[in-house]
């Protein structure tokens, strides 16, 4: 059985973050503060790092 790689998590807090989800949906919020088992956003709260398939800064709409 294959690990899940670690996602990367350490921001500036205010940055607008694009986090996709292992179930598929994405969405963009601001990132306030990293902890051990999650990270806590502006609008959605706590979300688990295990919940996580990626995040990235987000840059604007990309065309």
């Amino acid at each position: 059985m294959s690990r899940k790689k670690s996602t990367h998590l350490h921001f500036t807090p205010g940055k607008r973050l694009f986090v996709k989800m292992v179930d598929g949906s994405c969405f963009v919020d601001k990132f306030v503060e990293t902890r051990s088992r999650h990270i806590v956003l502006d609008e959605r709260g706590k979300v688990m790092n295990c919940d996580l398939l990626s995040v990235t800064i987000y840059r604007g709409e990309r065309i």
